[in-house]
């Protein structure tokens, strides 16, 4: 009976990453759940501790940040190696960019997860940005392959950096069930707004999340007085560092626009508030500037809700034809896109539909099959 092969995953900056990683924990349960006849996943350190711990996470102070920051280089450079190497890994996954400069003979698979590093430098500290891209510059030596979540993404990556490894394409798994055929709740009242009476958007209150936009969309709305009632609600919590928050900006253009009274910000929700606020959405809006894929389009096609949202980035590639886009550029567009469907209930039943298929495209066994053809030939030593 052959060996077990040992798959090492680094999750030691789930101790503090705050957005953008429910992939990567759902990706992390998944395997832990579902195993494999011919190797044995080790997480280092456990993602579950990570998902528990908040020490490092939220606006902490400079010393915590900069002690993380040691931290996280003696264990990626030094520490991680040692342990691949004491654990026998046959190769060790890296979710977060980085590979070590030293690998000892164990190969490494950075996910690179987009190129917003290169593409967005004005959203870094100058003197971090220089560090990480050195860091991961180095890295990738002698990493036989690297992992994107999607086509947009691997144009970008290749496009900055030139990486001598291949890029495979690996969209996000997704174990999200259709469940858009709830009753109807009449009455219901959900963080100030009506049961269907409410267009939705969820994220981080991030800057090139582009909200403002949104929110001048529906001000035209608004002022046109053909908002029929429904409200806007912004949901998830600010952004993680200052000078990537827009939340206090968003406050003040609801004023400025006079829509205060009906735009809803309820903060960071709960998982049963986020699938109470999602299943009573009438419209599901995605205006960014910029995303590597756009997870949230899933998770409203799950819940059958028909989606505007902006044509940049990896958002036309994931959305495919269930969604409908606009210029992120352009509120009046926007605001014109949101009209067109309130007018018209079959297009949103036809976006919605649209919707429940293309979820079908995005199933964790398709990631995991994909995800298992790579380490077979990383193991094996070919070629990718």
């Amino acid at each position: 009976m052959s060996k077990r092969k040992i798959i090492l995953i680094d999750s030691f900056y789930l101790l503090v990453a705050q957005t953008g990683i429910k992939h990567t924990y759902n990706l992390l349960h998944k395997l832990e759940i579902e195993g494999s006849s011919d190797w044995d996943f080790v997480f280092m350190p456990s993602f579950h501790f990570a998902e528990r711990t908040g020490f490092f996470k939220g606006r902490t102070s400079k010393l915590r940040n900069w002690t993380f920051q040691m931290l996280y280089f003696a264990w990626k450079e030094i520490f991680l190696p040692l342990i691949s190497v004491v654990n026998g890994a046959s190769v060790v996954i890296c979710p977060d960019f980085l590979a070590p400069w030293i690998k000892f003979g164990v190969p490494y698979i950075p996910i690179v997860h987009d190129a917003f590093f290169w593409d967005n430098p004005e959203h870094y500290n100058a003197i971090w940005l220089r560090y990480f891209k050195s860091l991961f510059n180095a890295g990738l030596h002698g990493c036989p392959v690297m992992i994107t979540q999607s086509a947009y993404s691997k144009r970008r990556i290749e496009q900055h950096i030139s990486p001598k490894s291949p890029v495979r394409v690996l969209y996000q798994g997704s174990e999200l069930e259709y469940r858009g055929d709830s009753d109807e709740v009449e009455g219901v009242t959900l963080f100030g707004c009506l049961w269907k009476k409410y267009i939705l958007h969820v994220g981080v209150l991030e800057r090139r999340k582009n909200l403002g936009t949104l929110i001048q969309a529906y001000s035209y709305l608004t002022n046109l007085r053909k908002n029929s009632g429904i409200k806007l609600m912004l949901a998830g919590q600010r952004g993680p560092r200052a000078d990537l928050d827009d939340y206090d900006n968003l406050k003040r253009l609801n004023a400025s626009e006079g829509v205060e009274e009906w735009i809803s910000m309820p903060g960071y929700l709960s998982k049963e508030n986020l699938e109470s606020v999602y299943r009573g959405a009438l419209l599901y809006v995605l205006p960014s500037l910029d995303e590597g894929f756009g997870a949230t389009l899933l998770e409203a096609f799950s819940y059958g809700i028909p989606v505007i949202c902006s044509n940049a980035g990896a958002l036309p590639e994931i959305g495919g034809n269930a969604c409908l886009y606009f210029d992120p550029s352009n509120p009046r567009e926007l605001a014109e896109k949101i009209l067109m469907l309130l007018e018209d209930p079959q297009k949103m039943a036809t976006l919605a539909s649209s919707g429940r298929e293309r979820l079908e495209q995005f199933k964790f066994s398709v990631y995991y099959k994909d995800l298992q053809r790579i380490l077979e030939t990383v193991v094996q030593g070919e070629n990718i």
